[in-house]
């Protein structure tokens, strides 16, 4: 049995921006992943050990997105998509999207979204 597990709008801090300017202060980014794995042992057991941890998965993206400077939400989002895919060697896919709020002026916010499978 095959389910898609996540979280949504994680607010995480991270420096990230075309500009200097952007990228001297963190700045709030809001990023949602999606795992998807085989869970019919944590269906049949009721445990936790046996399905995707997405507490200890939203402490990793914070981490992940505090521990660089980046120009490009394309860039996070594939580090942190990868971060996870190795944090969890029993996810076949996962999936993260960022959302950087209000920019461009005017718009909910500019996002980035990665899919990655566990052979990629």
């Amino acid at each position: 049995m095959v389910q898609r597990i996540g979280v949504r709008d994680l607010q995480v801090f991270t420096c990230i921006g075309v500009t200097a300017a952007e990228r001297s202060r963190p700045q709030p980014i809001f990023v949602s992943f999606t795992a998807v794995r085989d869970v019919k042992e944590a269906v049949q057991n009721d445990s936790v050990a046996d399905t995707f941890d997405y507490s200890a998965a939203a402490k990793l993206v914070k981490r992940c997105a505090a521990s660089l400077s980046r120009t490009l939400l394309e860039r996070l989002v594939a580090d942190v998509a990868e971060s996870l895919l190795e944090a969890d060697p029993a996810l076949s896919r996962i999936e993260v999207e960022a959302l950087k709020p209000g920019i461009p002026t005017g718009s909910a916010g500019a996002y980035a979204f990665c899919s990655l499978e566990a052979d990629e």
